[in-house]
């Protein structure tokens, strides 16, 4: 039996982070970068942050080798608060994994939120999202990511949107409809963000961290789509999406 949500104690979180030596070596997302973004998903939530816990270069194949996790899981439970982890595939690669930690939180009374994928296991909604994502993640580990990557690509190059958020430095157009009747979306790019795209670019070739960056842009007063400055997520996704594009284009 499902032990009592504490709504009170959600507000306490803990964080984790996992990058394999892999993942380092083809360039992936370095823990400093996941460190930096969970500790501003915590204030822009309302979250008090306790302590992240790490792994660094650790397979995520087995949830029982990961110290860090172990750690964490421990830690959270102990307050009966929100662990806060930078995506599904950070967690676990294996969805009956994913899926049994998770369940092991929610019966403890805790709850999960996962910030890529933007899937908060407090909500019926997020927690049917999670087994899908976890999933998607484990068809990603047994070797079908490059078929799904080639399809998003083949969109992606012919401009269409795929759904979710239009990325900072671009705009949603109309772009026909689909057999179905429903609307597509292409993007276009937006003069304005493109600029601000491009000096975040200039700053970090200079070598400039994100902490930095966007001290620097607050100050010249360089506000987002809510009217806010760039948070520290918003300036790591603009840098890693470019990087990414550069090695397609290769």
């Amino acid at each position: 039996m499902a032990k009592t949500p504490n709504r009170a104690a959600w507000t306490q979180a803990v964080g984790y982070s996992r990058v394999s030596t892999r993942k380092q070596a083809r360039g992936g997302i370095s823990l400093e970068q996941q460190a930096a973004a969970i500790p501003t998903y915590c204030t822009q939530h309302g979250l008090t942050l306790l302590q992240v816990h790490q792994d660094a270069g650790i397979s995520g194949k087995r949830a029982a080798n990961r110290p860090g996790l172990q750690a964490a899981l421990e830690q959270v439970q102990h307050v009966c608060g929100t662990l806060v982890v930078p995506s599904v595939s950070r967690f676990g690669r294996n969805a009956l994994e994913v899926l049994t930690m998770t369940e092991r939180l929610l019966q403890a009374g805790c709850r999960v939120a996962f910030m890529k994928e933007g899937v908060d296991t407090a909500t019926p909604a997020g927690r049917f999202m999670l087994q899908v994502l976890a999933s998607f993640a484990e068809l990603e580990r047994e070797g079908d990511r490059e078929r799904v990557q080639e399809a998003m690509d083949y969109c992606r190059e012919s401009g269409f949107k795929l759904g979710g958020r239009t990325p900072y430095g671009y705009r949603a157009v109309p772009g026909g409809t689909r057999k179905d009747g429903r609307p597509r979306w292409k993007l276009e790019q937006d003069p304005a963000e493109q600029d601000v795209l491009q000096r975040v670019l200039a700053l970090r070739a200079a070598g400039h961290g994100y902490h930095a960056i966007q001290q620097t842009l607050a100050a010249d007063g360089v506000r987002g789509r809510t009217g806010k400055p760039l948070n520290i997520k918003v300036i790591w996704d603009l840098v890693q999406r470019h990087q990414q594009t550069l090695e397609v284009a290769r």
